[in-house]
């Protein structure tokens, strides 16, 4: 399992090294992003609070998933999401089912902060959103196509004018 950290290597150590032990004395996670696999799965894992100043982690991680790919985003050990990493996942879902992947989010039942944050996103509306590890495995390693159809839909003016 590889986890991220921020770190920008222009900034002093101390810089660093600062924000994490204090986040671990109060006994909140630092920022991180965890990535593995799991049945053919990618399983990235949001652990602690995620804004603006890490959003290049989860961005580094959804796109290390390719083209296509199914990818699982747990939420179970995150406390928060401010909107740009809820864009980079809204924007990833869209990507991947445009290429027949897909992206789907696990928030258990217990994370009701994460869950605030999704209905009032529109996260929970635009992913699909499981509250178990298994029942997300299961839909994920299901084997329906999540391509768009091709289909040719005709203009709005045509469409008019078929109407009557």
């Amino acid at each position: 399992m590889d986890t991220v950290l921020p770190f920008n290597s222009a900034t002093p150590a101390n810089l660093v090294r600062d924000p994490i032990a204090s986040a671990i004395a109060k006994h909140a996670a630092p920022a991180a992003v965890e990535q593995h696999a799991e049945a053919g799965i990618s399983v990235v894992e949001l652990v602690g609070e995620h804004d603006l100043s890490d959003s290049h982690l989860l961005a580094a991680a959804l796109r290390g998933s390719g083209h296509g790919a199914r990818v699982l985003v747990d939420l179970s050990r995150c406390t928060c999401l401010d909107l740009c990493s809820v864009g980079r996942l809204i924007s990833t879902g869209k990507r991947l089912h445009a290429c027949g992947g897909r992206l789907e989010l696990l928030i258990p039942l217990e994370a009701s902060a994460m869950w605030a944050i999704a209905r009032r996103t529109g996260l929970a509306t635009r992913l699909m959103t499981h509250t178990t590890h298994e029942a997300a495995i299961a839909s994920l390693t299901s084997d329906r196509d999540e391509r768009p159809p091709a289909l040719k839909r005709p203009g709005f003016f045509r469409r008019l004018r078929h109407v009557g």
